[in-house]
């Protein structure tokens, strides 16, 4: 734990928008196991894992069936399915952004500006004399950022307007947002806020572990 806290542009970011329970997951010490426990017990363990596989196999699924048209674009095609299948587990919502025809264009700049995010972050984390002279690299950095958590707060903010309204059904019902939201350990902004981190990273992460099932085990 704790060595996410070194990512510098992701810190200047999150410390920018008050995005303080992002920066409990991102330390170290007593803030940082007390927030990964409570996020734990719905998630983590095969238990928990095995309720979502319906959902994340669907997500695949339908993605599985437009794969042929990214056929020069493998890497956002794994990125998109990373998001289809976190939102799938997350919010109980199957976005098909991999299909260009369903999509919401807010999901595809959420998954375009998650990509660029890494990216950039990535490039920054090589130049360090931009903590202090930032420059518009830094500022083209902040601008995909704030992109994603804007969408990633309005997923969130659908699902509680569902499970308010008594309207909430299926997958959503059991999502791993909804359990969370029950459990009522952490407040609905900072499950918003969580959320946000969860699809972005999802869509980084996931996609290199998915590129890798498909590239080396196809």
């Amino acid at each position: 734990p704790g060595a996410s806290q070194h990512a510098w542009p992701f810190m200047q970011y999150h410390e920018s928008q008050g995005n303080d329970t992002i920066k409990k997951i991102m330390m170290d010490g007593q803030p940082w196991h007390e927030y990964r426990h409570a996020l734990a017990k719905d998630i983590f363990g095969p238990p928990a894992a095995r309720e979502y596989l319906p959902a994340v196999a669907e997500a695949a699924r339908l993605a599985s069936a437009t794969a042929m048209g990214y056929e020069d674009r493998f890497d956002e095609f794994v990125s998109r399915l990373a998001f289809d299948m976190f939102c799938a587990l997350a919010v109980g919502r199957q976005p098909q952004t991999t299909n260009e025809k369903l999509a919401d264009p807010a999901d595809l700049q959420f998954v375009e500006d998650s990509m660029q995010g890494f990216s950039m972050a990535g490039q920054l984390m090589s130049e360090p004399h931009r903590q202090y002279f930032p420059g518009s690299k830094v500022a083209k950095f902040f601008e995909h950022m704030q992109g994603a958590q804007k969408r990633g707060v309005a997923v969130a903010n659908d699902l509680w307007k569902q499970l308010d309204a008594g309207e909430a059904e299926g997958l959503q019902k059991s999502s791993y947002m909804a359990k969370m939201a029950t459990r009522e350990q952490l407040s609905k902004d900072e499950l918003s806020e969580t959320l946000m981190a969860l699809l972005m990273a999802g869509v980084d992460t996931t996609s290199y572990v998915t590129a890798f099932f498909v590239l080396d085990f196809g």
